[in-house]
């Protein structure tokens, strides 16, 4: 399989076995036990946010209760800093995670988040308008002042004043 190089006597020719996860059917998923379930549909719909309650839903009875160490996989392998933030440091202990709960308490976390934004960037528009009109009326009375020295100078120089 390799081609003539210095490398070929130093490297093996295995066979390799690959699973696409992303690719695999929800049926195919659940032909495995209830540890790589979780981690394999958890990985398939990380994407696809209505996906992925929607198998939560499904194998809800496995997710009340995984080892930390396949919330760590699931952590790792879906980049999630938010499931980082679990507590699953013990690995050695037959400690289990209701990742249910987790996840709906994350989800009303970023709601909270997201409203807290939402209140800080509604003030800053606000904040923002009000200088807008700041520097509307301003501008205004300054054309006016403008305006009036102008009828003043006309007056003047019609001889009216």
């Amino acid at each position: 399989m390799f081609v003539e190089s210095p490398w070929a006597s130093i490297a093996s020719d295995y066979e390799m076995h690959l699973l696409e996860v992303n690719r695999m059917t929800d049926e195919q998923i659940r032909a495995y036990g209830p540890k790589l379930r979780a981690v394999f549909g958890f990985v398939k719909y990380a994407g696809d946010k209505e996906g992925l309650q929607g198998f939560i839903e499904e194998n809800s009875d496995e997710f009340a209760d995984l080892p930390g160490t396949v919330i760590a996989a699931i952590a790792e392998l879906t980049h999630s800093p938010e499931l980082k933030r679990i507590p699953t440091d013990d690995f050695e202990s037959e400690v289990t995670y209701d990742m249910c709960q987790a996840l709906t308490e994350m989800m009303e976390d970023s709601k909270k988040e997201g409203i807290r934004e939402g209140i800080k960037e509604e003030r800053a528009n606000t904040e923002r308008e009000r200088q807008r009109a700041d520097t509307a009326e301003r501008l205004m009375k300054e054309m006016q002042a403008e305006i009036m020295r102008l009828k003043v100078q006309l007056q003047y120089a019609t001889g009216q004043g």
